[in-house]
């Protein structure tokens, strides 16, 4: 019967250093072929790892405009630091602080421009890229549901797909001790933030 607005999104963006609203007349789809969005889990409230793919044929440009919006949006933001780094032969520009308030890593792989908030996610990303690691692409549902439900379509405005290994995973024992466990985690917090 209520609900409330979190600023999940908001805390993201900010996170990443992108703000749809800004970012987004910039690309369209002049720019942007597809993309994609993909992460570990669905704990957007506590934090997730999550990277947003940009299918372009424009690698180059488009990397240096979405440098130029994260520099922008992360110059406010306490002790963040600029830095340059190598993973699995490709290189990637972050910006970091140390709450990760701000941790925005970019990196180009192919036509495929990557932001994401966590550099587990971009060797993921890599290792995905490279073969070293399986891809949703190769799993035969994906393949069936791609097939039924075509890219470009008239009436296409997006496909969600959840592997069953992804459901499994999150709907198993480990997942639900650890929520279970977070559960026990922020009773004990309340009490304490209530005593004080």
């Amino acid at each position: 019967s209520q609900s409330h607005d979190l600023h999940i999104a908001d805390r993201y963006q900010r996170q990443m250093g992108l703000l749809a609203v800004e970012v987004g007349p910039l690309l369209g789809p002049e720019v942007i072929k597809s993309l994609a969005l993909t992460g570990g889990d669905f704990d957007f409230v506590l934090g997730t790892d999550i990277a947003l793919l940009f299918e372009t044929g424009e690698p180059f440009a488009l990397r240096v405009l979405l440098r130029d919006q994260i520099s922008l949006q992360t110059a406010g933001e306490p002790e963040v630091k600029h830095e340059l780094g190598n993973m699995l032969g490709v290189s990637y520009e972050s910006w970091r602080n140390g709450d990760r308030t701000v941790s925005s890593y970019l990196a180009t792989l192919g036509e495929v421009v990557v932001v994401t908030n966590s550099p587990n996610q971009l060797r993921n990303v890599i290792e995905a890229r490279h073969g070293k690691r399986p891809t949703i692409a190769g799993l035969d549902a994906y393949r069936f549901y791609r097939d039924r439900y075509r890219s470009g379509d008239a009436d296409e405005t997006g496909l969600l797909f959840l592997s069953g290994a992804a459901s499994h995973r999150w709907s198993g024992p480990r997942s639900k001790i650890a929520e279970s466990r977070r559960v026990r985690d922020r009773a004990v917090l309340s009490e304490l933030q209530a005593a004080n």
